[in-house]
């Protein structure tokens, strides 16, 4: 980071900063999760940044800044960084519980670009509806495009990381299925990628047959 900034590469500094709060926010440190997004927000505006960020504050309930960065999203002239702004919005309403007007944000989204977050968020918004089989379909295309996530913001950015989770929602819609034996292997999937624990992790063990 000292050296990305002595060498005035904010953004190589900035993506450093955002995988840091989604490692701290994994963790269950939403106080530090927010505060490593606010200063790598402080560093670049570039979707690689600004998305990220804005799933930390979903996640840590501030709503403000999660529908402030939306909005700058949804005035951009590309096409995904308005998928991306209505992505955030189909968030804040799933976390409201408010599903259909969720999945509704989710396919609009993805009719302006087909992108891989916004199909993972469409799988989680399903499964928070308890539509177990269109969750579990939209995981399983995740999974089939599971390339895409080596730059999931169409850029150079490194974001294989996005995967790790992937098997622990698909196995909570096989576990809605009543596709247990299945889900169990999802699970142990998850935890093997999930050394350090947290949130999820706890909540697998939970879920896991002995």
């Amino acid at each position: 980071f000292d050296a990305d900034m002595a060498s005035e590469r904010t953004n190589a500094a900035a993506v450093k900063k955002i995988a840091l709060a989604q490692v701290a926010l994994a963790r269950g440190d939403g106080d530090t999760a927010r505060q490593l997004a606010d200063e790598a927000r402080e560093l670049s505006s570039f979707d690689s940044i600004s998305v990220p960020a804005a799933r930390i504050y979903v996640a840590t309930g501030d709503t403000d800044t999660a529908l402030e960065i939306s909005s700058a999203l949804g005035a951009r002239l590309q096409p995904q960084s308005r998928a991306y702004g209505l992505m955030i919005e189909g968030m804040l309403a799933r976390e409201s519980g408010e599903y259909v007007t969720a999945i509704d944000a989710f396919r609009n989204a993805i009719e302006l670009a087909d992108l891989w977050l916004l199909r993972f968020e469409l799988g989680r918004a399903y499964l928070d509806a308890e539509f177990f089989a269109e969750a579990l379909s939209e995981f399983t295309a995740c999974n089939d495009r599971r390339g895409e996530t080596s730059a999931v913001f169409l850029d150079e950015t490194p974001s294989i990381r996005y995967l790790s989770s992937l098997p622990y929602w698909a196995g909570r819609a096989q576990e809605g299925l009543g596709m247990q034996s299945a889900a169990d292997q999802s699970y142990q999937d998850f935890l093997a990628l999930r050394e350090e624990g947290g949130p999820l992790a706890d909540d697998t063990r939970q879920r896991l047959r002995p």
